[in-house]
């Protein structure tokens, strides 16, 4: 028996609910990761284990392995482990979020530099370190 969690029917009300939001950046790019959730029992991962990692691995499915009906692990890729630690990191850094507070407000003014000027720069800088 296999459950997929309902949140890609969430997505677009989400992504419409972030472009509503009061003072969101204009033109910034809103990403929303969709991933699908596989509800399974302990006997049922144990039988098809190496199925569910590739799958995992390739397609960056989240496993819930369920105890007598109750979730009480979670497979998933260890890209997405780090992903997550990583964002867990900035989230938790007052001075991390403080400075991308700044960079927001900057851009949501008009100021920062334009997409193009930042493809010039990166070119430059790779020419003079080559």
């Amino acid at each position: 028996m296999e459950y997929r969690s309902p949140e890609a029917v969430d997505v677009l009300r989400t992504r419409d609910k972030c472009d509503r939001q009061e003072g969101s950046t204009s033109g910034a790019a809103v990403v929303i990761l969709v991933t699908m959730t596989t509800v399974l029992s302990l006997a049922e991962v144990k039988t098809h284990l190496s199925e569910l990692v590739r799958r995992v691995n390739t397609q960056h499915e989240r496993v819930s392995v369920t105890v007598h009906g109750k979730p009480s692990a979670v497979l998933i890729a260890t890209d997405d482990l780090q992903s997550l630690e990583e964002s867990i990191a900035i989230l938790s850094d007052p001075d991390t979020m403080q400075r991308l507070a700044a960079s927001d407000a900057e851009l949501a003014q008009g100021e920062g530099e334009s997409e193009a000027e930042l493809a010039q720069a990166m070119t430059e800088r790779r020419r003079r370190s080559a």
